[in-house]
């Protein structure tokens, strides 16, 4: 976040703030190193494209497995300790593919020589692991999948945190790339109001959207302390970051 304070003076001078702004957005191609490094860059990128196409291939074996691990849940003869932890592998092993075209993209873009390369090669990998994590909570509570057929959670509660995951990922998506600015360029974030706008605006979202889950788990009879506590605080953060 910028360190000008958001105050009338603040509101008043942003649509010229902006407009500069903009004006000062250049992204820039050298393309007499350019073009050489095409080729170069999709070699660098193939092998993550390769293995993101052979993971794709087999995921229909993936799912099939991951069925039987599932069918077996319950049973005394077929059950066993280590067929959650399986599932949830494959889960992770699904969710890679889209993690390694994001790195292959970014490594294109690193060795065309952009001058904003860096960046979107920083942001890629941050991209990567930020889909990773979500990407694996959205497979494990799809419809019958492990969070159904392993934990026994409720259909349409998987659905609920379904859709409440897509939401809050999207919201958290702008703060992940101005983090990425301010580690590679901490001095451009004094005149960002983009980004001090972008970031407010998304803050506040994930606010709105964390209490409905904050007030569900309070209400909730059976919810642990800690599980109470982790919540809590998760809300309380982005109005903390706010201010």
């Amino acid at each position: 976040n910028s360190n000008r304070p958001m105050d009338w003076d603040w509101i008043k001078a942003f649509p010229q703030s902006l407009k500069d702004e903009f004006k000062s957005m250049k992204i820039t191609v050298n393309w007499q190193k350019a073009w050489p490094a095409v080729f170069i860059a999709f070699l660098a990128g193939l092998p993550l494209l390769l293995i993101a196409g052979l993971i794709h291939w087999r995921l229909g074996w993936l799912k099939a497995y991951q069925q039987k691990l599932a069918s077996a849940v319950g049973s005394l003869r077929n059950d066993s300790q280590l067929n959650t932890p399986k599932a949830i592998l494959i889960d992770l092993i699904r969710a890679l593919p889209v993690c390694l075209i994001i790195l292959a993209v970014g490594l294109i873009l690193l060795t065309m020589q952009l001058n904003i390369s860096e960046l979107l090669w920083s942001f890629s990998k941050k991209l990567a692991i930020f889909w990773l994590v979500f990407g694996l909570c959205w497979k494990v509570l799809e419809k019958n999948g492990v969070a159904v057929r392993h934990f026994g959670m409720p259909e349409q509660q998987t659905s609920h945190w379904r859709r409440q995951i897509v939401r809050i990922s999207l919201a958290l998506l702008p703060i992940h790339f101005w983090s990425v600015v301010a580690e590679l360029s901490p001095l451009h974030l004094m005149d960002d109001v983009l980004g001090q706008a972008m970031i407010f605006f998304n803050l506040l979202l994930i606010a709105f959207l964390v209490w409905p889950m904050c007030r569900e788990s309070w209400r909730d009879k059976e919810s642990h302390t800690m599980r109470l506590v982790t919540i809590t605080v998760l809300s309380i953060i982005p109005i903390a970051l706010m201010v």
